[in-house]
């Protein structure tokens, strides 16, 4: 009846409220969360709203995204993990941006960890912030089938699909994450918005000798094997070759007077400097060997766009920027990363970064761009100790 209407958004949403009279209408979409535009509409639609702003550590979610196979759900060209920490990262920045802008009074953060370990303090402070009475019910959301049925017979729970296998609220959730692999390769900034919502960050791991660079050549065929997830990834690429679910594409948007000729002097020095930039995987025999190449002395292509006009210029800008991303590497062939430089206006432009995940990780990606613009701006950068070969 409503679509048949076209009745607007905030129109249906008076409806519901009224349908509901004096019970409390809760909207818990999560999606909202990757449009900043819809989360401030809330402001412009309802009277003073409240939010209730429910974080989980970004492993433990990525976990859980992983489990709900969410990854169907969004169209990215990234790996599973990585697209399940750039949801969790993205939602929460979002979410705080807006919150920004809310008086504190009217925003509640609760954490899934105390959730669990202790539901009737988070339930007794939700009801506090909502106005509600703490009903037994609450803190156990398992038993009868209120949590599972509908309004009508054929109702069904739309939610956690592992729902079903609980009996009780489990405290030892809490915690499950903590040995997984992911909290070595989260990205800076995953870590950085994680302790703002007052995660704390893993200690990194510490060598009772340290690690030493192996005595092996440095150009050439290396007969040392592939770490473990350089293995996992060589795999799948051989399932699905060209595949851009394991790509890492950035860009970065750069505005003022620009020394192109120094910025392609940096990324080769860049691409000197870490022989994994330059490392190729062949088969040989039907098991990967790495292939250090020789340093590329020209790699950084443009293309110029000033001649567009403005409109046609950010979209061809933005297709250029999806073709990159998903352009294919060839993991036997090499090379596993590439830079491109679109020229935008007199002095904007926009360098494009694209890395095969065989050769980084999202801690990598930021690590690069950092080094690059380091590089461009002359500072001298110490000598490795060890490249990726000797610590793998």
């Amino acid at each position: 009846e409503a679509e048949a209407r076209d009745e607007p958004t905030p129109a249906f949403y008076r409806r519901l409220q009224e349908w509901t009279g004096d019970r409390l209408l809760v909207d818990k979409t999560p999606r909202y969360a990757l449009d900043l535009a819809t989360l401030r509409r809330a402001e412009d639609w309802f009277e003073a709203p409240l939010y209730v702003h429910l974080v989980r550590h970004p492993v433990a979610t990525i976990q859980s995204y992983l489990e709900a196979r969410m990854m169907d759900v969004y169209p990215l060209p990234l790996s599973a993990e990585r697209q399940a920490e750039l949801v969790w990262r993205l939602g929460h920045a979002q979410i705080l941006e807006h919150l920004a802008q809310v008086p504190a009074a009217r925003q509640h953060r609760l954490l899934f960890e105390d959730l669990v370990r202790d539901p009737r303090a988070a339930m007794e402070g939700l009801c506090a912030f909502l106005g509600l009475d703490v009903a037994p019910a609450m803190l156990s959301p398992y038993e009868g089938k209120r949590m599972t049925d509908g309004l009508h017979g054929a109702g069904r729970m739309m939610g956690d699909p592992k729902f079903h296998q609980h009996r009780q609220i489990d405290a030892g959730v809490a915690d499950r994450y903590k040995d997984a692999p992911e909290n070595a390769w989260l990205g800076e900034a995953t870590w950085t918005l994680a302790e703002r919502l007052g995660y704390d960050r893993p200690a990194r791991a510490v060598f009772a000798e340290g690690p030493r660079a192996l005595d092996r050549p440095h150009l050439g065929p290396v007969d040392l094997p592939l770490s473990s997830g350089q293995q996992r990834l060589w795999f799948l690429d051989r399932l699905e070759p060209g595949s851009g679910a394991y790509h890492m594409p950035a860009s970065v948007r750069i505005t003022g007077p620009l020394d192109v000729a120094a910025l392609g002097r940096a990324c080769a020095a860049i691409e000197r400097r870490h022989e994994v930039l330059r490392t190729a995987f062949p088969a040989v025999e039907g098991k990967p060997r790495q292939e250090i190449r020789a340093p590329r002395p020209d790699l950084l292509p443009g293309v110029d766009l000033t001649a567009l006009p403005a409109a046609l210029r950010e979209a061809e800008a933005s297709r250029l920027a999806v073709a990159e991303a998903l352009a294919p590497f060839d993991l036997a062939a090499g090379p596993l990363w590439r830079v491109r430089l679109l020229h935008l206006a007199a002095e904007e432009f926009l360098l494009l970064v694209n890395l095969h995940h065989i050769v980084c990780d999202g801690w990598s990606v930021g690590l690069v761009t950092r080094e690059l613009m380091a590089l461009y701006q002359g500072a001298p950068l110490p000598d490795l100790p060890l490249q990726y070969a000797d610590f793998a």
